[in-house]
This record gives structure tokens, C-alpha cells and sequence, in this order.
């Protein structure tokens, strides 16, 4: 069974990504702080890590304008 780890400072999506990942077999831990999942690492790997969705989904927003830029072929500074 693969093993994921999820880190969030936001209980409400820890619990939501670990029930979703739980409800597909997957054995999921759940961390307050990167640095908690950093050391849980340290002691037994993961086989998929996931960090801060909401800071992740904060930088895709960022670069929504510079990837329509690329798709379209235009040129990006």
C-alpha cells in the first residue's frame, strides 16, 4: 500500500486530503507543519508528499497569466 504524507496549517484540508486518500487504500499520515513531515521523512519514507496545498494553489494562480502566455505561443518577460 503506498504511503502518503500531507502537511497543511489548515485542519479542515489535512482532513479532507486524508479522507479522500484514505477512501482510496492509501495509508495517509497527516502532519501540522512541514517540518513535522520533514522529520517523519527522516525516520520512514513516503511514497508521495503532499505540502501546503493552499500555498501550492496560491503560486498556480501567480502564473495562470504567464502559462496562457505560453500556450498561446506569445512571448513572456
Amino acid at each position: 500500500m503506498a504511503r502518503v504524507y500531507v502537511a497543511d496549517d489548515e485542519k479542515n484540508i489535512r482532513d479532507l486530503i486524508a479522507s479522500f486518500l484514505c477512501e482510496q487504500s492509501l495509508e495517509v499520515e497527516v502532519f501540522e507543519t512541514g517540518d513535522q513531515l520533514f522529520l517523519r521523512f527522516l525516520e520512514e519514507e513516503a511514497d508521495v508528499i503532499i505540502n501546503s496545498i493552499h500555498k501550492v494553489v496560491k503560486y498556480l494562480r501567480s502564473i495562470s497569466p504567464v502559462w496562457e502566455k505560453i500556450q498561446k505561443g506569445e512571448v513572456v518577460e
